[in-house]
């Protein structure tokens, strides 16, 4: 009897997970089955599409020789979406499976109602599904069993990950990073990511040691080293970003009253001293293009070494991740068009944008969200700051930062 199995990825991902799945049956000479499966950055309190294996039977396969259920059942933290279907697909003789319908909760089913014919084989593929995070959620497989238990053993069919790892630091307002040290380049952030309820209202927020540089939902255009958010109220999925310029420990103070100053948490986190950028030589290289004075073709580099004088400066044979076309008017506007190639896929990235002298701190301008295979494009429009000279953009999402080099251009011949 042959129970042999094997998952394979459907269409281009851009990372990919292998899973070693062994099985071992009494007096059945049985190989360990390699499953490659998807992995899956999901977000966190909105739903978030994700890809699942295809399922394929070898032809003798017995696994299923009876009609009942397929289960797929999220890792601990997880829910599907509160509405839609996944869709089957089938191939093989006789071979029938029902839509699964998403409710929410860690489940979905799939009724079998005719069984593949075992001299034939058969495949298995899905489509649709979606998953989101809630506090807690670290990272684990996506499980298909059949009835319950698997003849051989469970499946995996994907890995799913919000991508924020570390934590939850705090009790009354708990919160989570996507990593815990970064370098000391002023821009290179961490990633504070507050939970969807907490007991207690929050006051401030501050740190020694480094600073906050903005945020989303209750700390969007909050900057500083101490930031009051009273009355307090948090909305669900508020993003808090913490850099630093100086190589060191920043501690991070979070705080709520009740009528009493109270201290809820105070968290470390490690800034390292950045790796000299090369301005020269082949990573130095972005392949600018002018086009007349007004505008610039400039190439985006992961996690490079930034200044805002001369944006992100790449190490030696550094990738690109796409570029931003940058464009000056002639009416006191910036026009950048955005074009990310091979980033982190099924991400959302905030683009921020640099004008240097006069607008250093870094101004969202909007997000553009990459499809599974890294690629995305987004289109912003933006004042020019009086006296600036050099503009560089960076794309932050995904738990890295990409960035361009500082681009000199001439506004109105000056």
């Amino acid at each position: 009897m042959d129970l042999r199995k094997k998952v394979v990825t459907t269409g281009l991902t851009a990372s990919l997970l292998a899973s070693l799945i062994a099985t071992t049956f009494a007096g059945t000479a049985l190989a360990a089955t390699t499953a490659t499966v998807p992995a899956n950055t999901v977000g966190d309190f909105s739903a978030t599409a994700v890809s699942l294996g295809q399922v394929s039977f070898p032809a003798g396969s017995t696994d299923i020789s009876t009609t009942g259920l397929l289960v797929a059942t999220l890792p601990a933290g997880y829910s599907w979406a509160t509405a839609g279907t996944i869709t089957t697909t089938e191939t093989g003789t006789g071979f029938v499976v029902a839509d699964g319908t998403m409710a929410g909760g860690s489940t979905v089913t799939f009724a079998v109602t005719a069984v593949p014919t075992v001299t034939m084989g058969a495949s298995l593929a899905f489509s649709g599904a979606s998953v989101q995070g809630s506090g807690g959620a670290v990272s684990g497989n996506v499980v298909l069993t059949f009835g319950g238990t698997w003849t051989g053993g469970s499946l995996s069919v994907a890995t799913v990950s919000t991508g924020f790892l570390n934590g939850p630091y705090g009790t009354a307002i708990p919160y989570r990073t996507n990593v815990t040290t970064r370098p000391a380049d002023g821009v290179s952030f961490i990633d504070l990511e507050f939970q969807t309820t907490t007991s207690h209202a929050i006051t401030t927020a501050s740190v020694s040691g480094g600073t906050f540089i903005g945020g989303s939902g209750a700390f969007a255009a909050k900057t500083g080293t101490s930031i009051s958010l009273v009355p307090g109220a948090i909305a669900a999925g508020s993003h808090l970003f913490l850099a630093s310029t100086t190589a060191g420990t920043a501690n991070v103070t979070v705080a709520y009253s009740d009528g009493t100053a109270t201290t809820d948490s105070i968290t470390p986190f490690t800034f390292t001293t950045p790796a000299q950028g090369n301005s020269g030589g082949q990573g130095g290289r972005d392949h600018d293009r002018g086009k007349g004075h007004g505008a610039r073709k400039v190439g985006f580099y992961q996690n490079p070494t930034w200044s805002c004088a001369t944006g992100g400066q790449p190490v030696t044979g550094a990738e690109t991740f796409g570029f931003a076309i940058l464009n000056t008017t002639g009416h006191k506007t910036l026009n950048v068009n955005v074009v990310l190639k091979g980033a982190a896929p099924n991400v959302a990235y905030d683009v921020f944008v640099y004008q240097e002298p006069g607008a250093c701190s870094p101004t969202k301008q909007g997000t553009l969200t990459t499809d599974t295979s890294g690629n995305g494009h987004g289109h912003f429009r933006l004042p020019i700051v009086s006296g600036a000279k050099h503009y560089s953009v960076t794309a932050v999402g995904g738990g890295g930062i990409l960035a361009t080099r500082a681009a000199s251009l001439t506004v109105n011949g000056k």
